[in-house]
Order: structure tokens, then C-alpha cells, then sequence
């Protein structure tokens, strides 16, 4: 038994539609919509290997919405009981006066949590809303919401805020980016709706066969990017657009970003290249079309701001 994959799943779970119910001991129960099962019986089959379920599984619920009158199927897994569940019970909730409290172990969240823990997570309760990704966490509390976020930022490199109605909200391109590259291996099939990876090959595909077209385009438009005054004084006063041009398209060509088809990779060249230029001065460059349109692909294919391409681009060939 891997006591790393055991408690990273036992962490995803819980923070997503998982909960543990006890009487003297715990079980675990979590329940998805009936049009989910394909992802139920992919949970079931991960946590089965370290946590009893009996034979009858899984429980087919029905309820009535008395706000359409209509009747909704769900799908219903329910553990044995087990020492592990009711030592999880003992970390993750609190009797405070007649109400029982579900709050966020520090300690072993800060531990176990892993990228297995974040896509069960995210696949559970979270949402991908186009210009946003939303993680499900209202019923904890502002201190265990503000440490999820720590973990995001610390353990990822990924920042986010809370939203006005107490989620945790990643809505700058680039965080989303390193969000769903570092998880989409992860994604199950039936959750592809979670997960916009398909559209962002497309794109970086775009890039290649572009780079790939031989000449340059006549058709030169302006545009304004921002990059520290170390760089644009030089600059200024000499032909620069045409070396910038040059300069782009070579540093695309020869990064290694578009081989690449392992995500996590790719999550880590975004990381490594997600930084925060400072004193930033605009520097009006005359660019060529096809350039342009390859900065345009790259900057939505990773988040990154055409000012930060730029800049790598120049300081590679330093």
C-alpha cells in the first residue's frame, strides 16, 4: 500500500463531494449526478484499492426538486467502516457545541496534497467557466480557504483569489494555464468538459505550421510592448524592430515548448517563464504579420503577456 497515494486521494475526495459520517466508527460517502458514473466508478476504482467498500456498491438515489417538480438520479458510494476512515474523521471534523464542523488538517493536507488530490478536487467541485477555473470551498473556513490558497501558490506556483461567494477563483490566463496543464493527464475522459487541453494543441500547432512557412510577410503592423528600461535604452534611436523580429522568431523556433507533448512540462517551461517585469518602459516595435501572429498563438497558449515573449525572446540573445 502506497501511504502517499492512500492519503492523497483521501484528500482530493474530501475537499471535492466526499464526506466521512460516524457513529463509533467512520465510513466514507460520496455522490455525483447519474450522468457522472462513468467518473463515480473511476473514483470507486481508485479508492477501493485502500479503502473496504461492500459488494452492493454503487446505491442508485432518486429525489424529487420541488423547485421544477422534477425527479433527478444520482449515484451513491458508500465505504465500509475502517481504523483509517475514523482517524481521518478525528483530522477533518470538529463537534463545536451541537454541530458537527468539517475544517482542513493543515498538517496533512500540507504533507499529502499532491496533483492527484488537486484533479480529484477540481473534477469534483470545481468548474471551468472559459476565462475562469472555480474550486469549490465554502464550508470551510477563511483561514482554511486563504491556506488551500498557499498550497495552490507554494506547492504550484499558482495564485488565486476568493470570490464573493467564498471559492477559490484562478482567472489570469497564465495561473489557468499552469492549472490545467499540470492536471490534464489526470482528467478522466467523461470530465473533458473540465478541460480545454484539446484547444490549446490546436493552437500550439497553429504556431508550428507557421514557423514552418518559408519568407516573411510584407503586411507589418505596430504594436506597443512593455520591457524593463535596461533593455528599450539601447534600443532606442537604432533600427530595432527588424533585429526584435528576428530575435522573436528564432527564440520560438529554438524553444523547445512546441515539442513538447507531455503537459507537465509544458506546465513547468510556463512556470519558469511566468515572471513580473519591473520598471517597465513601452517600446513601439513595427512587426511583421506572421510574427505577430505567432506572439498572439503563444501568448494563449500559455497566458503569458506578448511583453513577457518579447522579452525572453531579446534576452536569449544576450
Amino acid at each position: 500500500m502506497s501511504l502517499l497515494e492512500r492519503n492523497s486521494l483521501i484528500i482530493g475526495k474530501l475537499l471535492g463531494d466526499g464526506s466521512l459520517s460516524k457513529k463509533r466508527s467512520a465510513r466514507l460517502v460520496f455522490t455525483h449526478a447519474f450522468s457522472d458514473k462513468a467518473y463515480a466508478d473511476h473514483c470507486y476504482r481508485l479508492l477501493s484499492m485502500y479503502i473496504p467498500f461492500g459488494k452492493t456498491q454503487p446505491y442508485e438515489k432518486k429525489y424529487l426538486d420541488s423547485r421544477t417538480g422534477r425527479i433527478y438520479r444520482r449515484i451513491q458510494y458508500q465505504s465500509r467502516v475502517s481504523p483509517f476512515l475514523t482517524k481521518m474523521y478525528g483530522l477533518w471534523y470538529l463537534k463545536n457545541q451541537k454541530r458537527i464542523i468539517k475544517l482542513i488538517p493543515h498538517d496533512f493536507v500540507g504533507t499529502y496534497f499532491n496533483r492527484v488530490s488537486l484533479a480529484l478536487w477540481y473534477q469534483d467541485d470545481g468548474a471551468f467557466k472559459g476565462e475562469r477555473i472555480i474550486l469549490s470551498c465554502e464550508c470551510f473556513s477563511d483561514k482554511d480557504k486563504q491556506f488551500l490558497q498557499h498550497i495552490l501558490r507554494d506547492k504550484y506556483k499558482i495564485n488565486s483569489q476568493i470570490d464573493c461567494q467564498g471559492r477559490i477563483d484562478i482567472s489570469k490566463r497564465s495561473e489557468m494555464r499552469k492549472f490545467i496543464f499540470l492536471i490534464h493527464d489526470l482528467i478522466h475522459p467523461s470530465m473533458e468538459r473540465k478541460d480545454n487541453t484539446s484547444d490549446l494543441f490546436k493552437i500550439k500547432n497553429s504556431i508550428k505550421e507557421r514557423l514552418n512557412k518559408k519568407g516573411s510577410s510584407r503586411c507589418k503592423s505596430r504594436t506597443t510592448v512593455y520591457l524593463p528600461d535596461c533593455l528599450v535604452s539601447p534600443l532606442r534611436g537604432t533600427p530595432y524592430s527588424r533585429k526584435i523580429n528576428q530575435s522573436i522568431i528564432k527564440w520560438i523556433s529554438n524553444s523547445n515548448l512546441l515539442d513538447k507533448t507531455d503537459c507537465v512540462q509544458i506546465y513547468k517551461w510556463i512556470v519558469q517563464h511566468d515572471v513580473v517585469i519591473d520598471q517597465r518602459a513601452p517600446l513601439t516595435i513595427t512587426i511583421d504579420t506572421e510574427v505577430n501572429d505567432c506572439l498572439n498563438l503563444l501568448s494563449l497558449l500559455t497566458g503569458l503577456e506578448k511583453s513577457a515573449l518579447v522579452y525572453y525572446s531579446l534576452i536569449s540573445g544576450i
